[in-house]
């Protein structure tokens, strides 16, 4: 079935030439919202006749395919999310002498977004999910693999990006910097619950 589609419409969430794509959650059980590990994603990919901006507000659509991302897949796509987001802002260049000087606001706030022992719940969430237990027997090594990873990787940017953090800021700053450090700390030490090599990766 042929579409159109708009630029108006609140669905669509990325852009990639003439393509665009938007996410939907649902679970097997029939329910739009569930844990960490009943949470699937359904991928709807849509192909326009042309692309935008264009000179017109709607574009036919003429290819549609659909993606499912299983409740582990979900996870590791999070946690892989905030991961890019904190390193793209440690290498974007600043300055216009071309060094790389993060913007200290946008980094402590994802930073705090990430290490905060009152916001970890997000990857902690994903531990006790699929890593506690039975939970990770149901994985396939492959998954399992992605997900620590995932986690690993994620940890060892957080603390690149505390030490970025460290030489940014000032006396004014310095207690948030403990907060930061104490959180990390904290967070390192629930995570080898579930992955006890994260004390010497880190």
């Amino acid at each position: 079935k042929r579409e159109n589609i708009s630029l108006s419409t609140g669905s669509v969430r990325a852009r990639v030439f003439d393509r665009f794509l938007f996410d939907t959650p649902f679970t097997k059980n029939g329910k739009t919202q569930g844990g960490l590990e009943d949470q699937w994603k359904r991928r709807t990919v849509l192909q326009t006749e042309g692309s935008f901006p264009a000179l017109v507000n709607r574009l036919l659509v003429t290819k549609s395919e659909s993606l499912e991302f299983s409740p582990v897949e979900n996870a590791i796509g999070m946690i892989e999310t905030r991961t890019t987001a904190l390193r793209n802002e440690l290498e974007e260049p600043r300055s216009s002498d071309g060094d790389h000087l993060p913007r200290l606001q946008s980094l402590q706030r994802i930073l705090q977004g990430s290490v905060a022992v009152q916001v970890n719940s997000g990857v902690l969430s994903v531990c006790t999910a699929f890593l506690s237990g039975e939970p990770a027997t149901r994985l396939r090594s492959q998954e399992l693999q992605q997900l620590i990873a995932a986690l690993l990787e994620f940890m060892a940017v957080c603390k690149r990006a505390i030490r970025v953090h460290f030489r940014l800021i000032g006396e004014e700053d310095q207690e948030f910097h403990t907060q930061l450090v104490n959180g990390f700390q904290s967070l390192t030490a629930e995570l080898s619950h579930y992955i006890p090599a994260i004390l010497s990766e880190l």
